[in-house]
């Protein structure tokens, strides 16, 4: 919770909690205590105290199998989350219902080829932002495509800014509202808006079904230890 201390009263929600990260409690606790907790139990005791004595009272032995990496050339399925988003893709067709979308502005110096740079080590590295989900079928198979750079470029820069704020708001409007093929993949795409040397627009945008919001934190620590990597060479 990102709190300098708790007691044993503290209330997990009214404290700053919610489902996402009672997700990560329960899966800490497993990891540090060899105790499985359901999530329903955090909901029905949500204080410290509380939650401490019913951890007690469960079986101190892990009943899920460790997590360990997949065999390289084993078949690539679907999570649960990502069969029942794929299923919904296929009741509604394409569209951005499930899009996660999100508008930077950037202000100062920017190093236009550290962040495109970043990107595509970024896709090359995690073999979640190359997923596709190819409609042969089969609704657990899952694929992964080639590296690609996700990244379009704009430029405003010789635009009045009546024209800028005119194209910055029909370009944020139409990257959040474009729709993902899950059949061929490429579910993560980038747009940067050029207004003036220190000054940009970065428009973001990824499908739900390779991406929530525990991995779009991990995926953001590792897009600014990486930028400033390439940023120094």
């Amino acid at each position: 919770l990102k709190l300098k201390q708790v007691g044993l009263q503290d209330h997990f929600f009214r404290s700053g909690g919610h489902s996402l990260l009672a997700t990560q409690l329960a899966a800490r606790i497993r990891q540090a205590l060899t105790v499985e907790l359901p999530i329903t139990i955090l909901f029905d005791h949500p204080t410290l105290g509380e939650l401490a004595h019913r951890g007690n009272q469960q079986q101190r032995e892990a009943t899920l199998p460790p997590m360990t990496p997949q065999a390289a050339d084993a078949p690539k399925v679907m999570s649960y989350a990502q069969q029942r988003l794929w299923f919904l893709a296929q009741l509604e067709g394409q569209s951005a219902t499930y899009n996660m979308p999100l508008a930077l502005r950037l202000q100062g110096t920017l190093n236009q080829t550290a962040l495109q740079n970043t990107l595509c080590y970024l896709v090359h590295r995690h073999e979640g932002l190359r997923t596709a989900f190819p409609a042969d079928g089969s609704h657990t198979q899952i694929t992964i495509i080639p590296p690609y750079d996700p990244l379009t470029l704009i430029d405003l820069s010789q635009s009045d800014p009546t024209e800028q704020a005119h194209q910055i708001a029909q370009q944020a409007h139409d990257h959040a509202h474009a729709s993902f093929d899950l059949t061929t993949g490429q579910l993560f795409r980038l747009t940067l808006i050029r207004l003036a040397p220190d000054e940009h627009i970065l428009l973001c945008n990824m499908h739900h079904i390779i991406s929530d919001g525990w991995s779009v934190n991990v995926l953001f620590r590792e897009w600014n230890a990486c930028y400033a990597a390439f940023s120094q060479d």
